[in-house]
């Protein structure tokens, strides 16, 4: 009998993930009568919770958090955690 993984493999995180494609999106806008999604958050967002964007299109303070985890980094980080416990 040929070893196997006790769970099977599963595809990363981004290939898992349904979310609109491009053409979802232009339909999406196209019919609420947005142009983009920047303006549909500005239509549907009260200004005051809305955080300003610097020159790099980030709310102030954000441009200095690290780059984000990949799905296998982020649940080797948590699994350590988790045994340190």
């Amino acid at each position: 009998m040929p070893d196997q993984p006790a769970v099977p493999s599963v595809p990363r995180f981004v290939d898992r993930h349904i979310g609109p494609d491009a053409q979802a999106v232009d339909t999406l806008l196209s019919t609420i009568g947005v142009a983009s999604l920047d303006e549909l958050a500005a239509t549907a967002l009260p200004a005051g919770i809305l955080d300003p964007l610097t020159s790099s299109g980030v709310a102030p303070g954000l441009e200095h958090l690290p780059p984000a985890a990949s799905e296998d980094e982020a649940l080797t980080e948590l699994r350590a955690l988790a045994d340190s416990n």
